[in-house]
């Protein structure tokens, strides 16, 4: 019976009437020649990280290297690649906010090419615990990023988010300093910072799905934080072949990217049709809306007031471009790095919100 559902769901995802960007077709993966890189992934066993982990086997490439800090998400990775040598893939388990740990990789692999995954994400776990988010997505960042230039990395491609922009909470704030930071650093015209900017991917680990289903087997019901939410969507296999795409662009005036993803999707539609395709198997599913969790917003947006897309070379990728560049993100990192665990989260707030 679950295995039916889970077909279901699959369904679901990609139903034309539910996301109707997404092609009827499978979606294709695009080899790509990375026969020169050493590429580094960080969250290599998350959900993105895994999946471009997968993508890039399918590629040609000198070395893979591939960081997480959970050993058995890794060990399930492993297990997925069916490696029989580890020539060319290695697994290295570490914390990214530890420098000395993730310099000796650097030393180890000499990595070429980095994408950055790896972060804390869940927006209300963040915060009640700003100062894990802020080492973590901000410092370990910041270690990668300086590690990078030491270590003359050609292409550095961040993964960031839509909850960067206008950010209220935690999360959004720490990817969209990390975003700023990165900027700041292709001022040097050594490592080409890349940002990737997108919504929820479909499926992933924590995202819409899977929590609803999860809620269907445990108490037949599913729990909505407010009926306009609304979010937007890609899938795994598309945002990892954008990233891919990104690794092959030349640096440019700003460098923060975001994809083609369609409209945002409300929340609600999706329980509905989702109740609507399990019926047989969760009958009488009961639906509740209660209220916003801590950190969270109604809506997602891709750029800010302060910003402008522009179309590039690739139809589903688009260039942000800032109108106006603020003065004061220089000045404020010093207070940044004097966040600790005694600072308060509304002190923490205010010191992020000077990047914004």
């Amino acid at each position: 019976m679950k295995d039916s559902l889970n077909k279901r769901i699959d369904t679901l995802i990609a139903s034309t009437k539910l996301f109707p960007w997404l092609r009827e077709t499978k979606e294709q993966i695009e080899p790509f020649d990375f026969s020169n890189e050493i590429i580094l992934i960080t969250g290599a066993a998350g959900s993105l990280g895994s999946e471009l982990t997968k993508q890039l086997t399918l590629c040609k490439f000198h070395k893979l290297i591939l960081v997480d800090f959970s050993e058995t998400a890794s060990y399930i990775l492993l297990q997925d690649l069916k490696l029989e040598s580890n020539e060319t893939i290695f697994f290295e388990l570490l914390d990214i906010s530890k420098r000395h740990a993730v310099k000796a990789v650097f030393k180890k692999h000499k990595p070429t090419m980095v994408i950055h995954a790896a972060a804390y994400k869940h927006v209300p776990l963040l915060e009640t615990n700003p100062y894990a988010a802020i080492q973590n997505n901000i410092f370990g960042t910041e270690i990668l990023a300086e590690l990078a230039l030491e270590f003359s990395v050609k292409t550095f491609i961040f993964i960031s988010t839509d909850k960067a922009v206008k950010p209220k909470n935690i999360m959004g704030m720490t990817k969209s300093v990390c975003e700023k930071r990165l900027e700041h650093y292709n001022c040097l015209n050594k490592t080409l910072f890349i940002s990737a900017r997108f919504g929820n991917i479909i499926g992933s680990n924590g995202s819409v799905l899977p929590l609803f289903k999860r809620q269907m087997e445990q108490h037949n019901s599913i729990t909505i934080t407010n009926a306009k939410a609304s979010r937007y969507f890609m899938t795994k296999t598309k945002a990892c072949q954008l990233i891919l795409h990104l690794a092959s662009f030349k640096r440019k005036a700003s460098n923060i990217y975001t994809f083609q993803m369609g409209d945002a999707i409300r929340i609600l539609d999706v329980a509905n049709r989702l109740i609507d395709i399990s019926s047989n198997t969760f009958p009488n599913i009961s639906l509740e809306i209660k209220t916003l969790r801590p950190g969270e917003k109604t809506e997602e947006s891709i750029i800010s007031d302060n910003e402008i897309l522009q179309n590039t070379h690739h139809p589903d990728i688009f260039q942000i471009l800032p109108k106006e560049e603020k003065s004061n993100r220089k000045t404020a990192w010093p207070e940044v790095l004097e966040i600790n665990l005694e600072t308060s989260t509304t002190k923490i707030k205010s010191i992020l919100k000077r990047f914004t």
